[in-house]
């Protein structure tokens, strides 16, 4: 079996059309890969009633945000790369 850091790499090393496809099969198993607690449910199901109640709260998704949550995922798998 490979190892985590190996299967990253050979990710990467994919074609665009072969990481689409892996891209779809990890949604399609979504909840068999990293199931969502009732817990967590529950608190999705509050965060949606509340921008329902006051959609005021809701803050737009622009290309700043988008790059900061890059940069945060970026930072993770560093992290996690030098602490293996």
């Amino acid at each position: 079996m490979s190892t985590l850091v190996e299967i990253e790499e050979a990710i990467l090393e994919l074609p665009p059309k072969e990481k689409s496809q892996l891209v779809d099969w990890l949604d399609e198993h979504r909840d068999d890969i990293a199931p969502v607690t009732d817990g967590q449910q529950a608190e999705l199901r509050r965060r949606q009633s509340e921008l329902v109640e006051h959609p005021e709260l809701a803050q737009p998704l622009n290309a700043d945000f988008f790059a900061g949550l890059r940069r945060k995922i970026a930072d993770v798998c560093t992290a996690q790369t030098s602490a293996r």
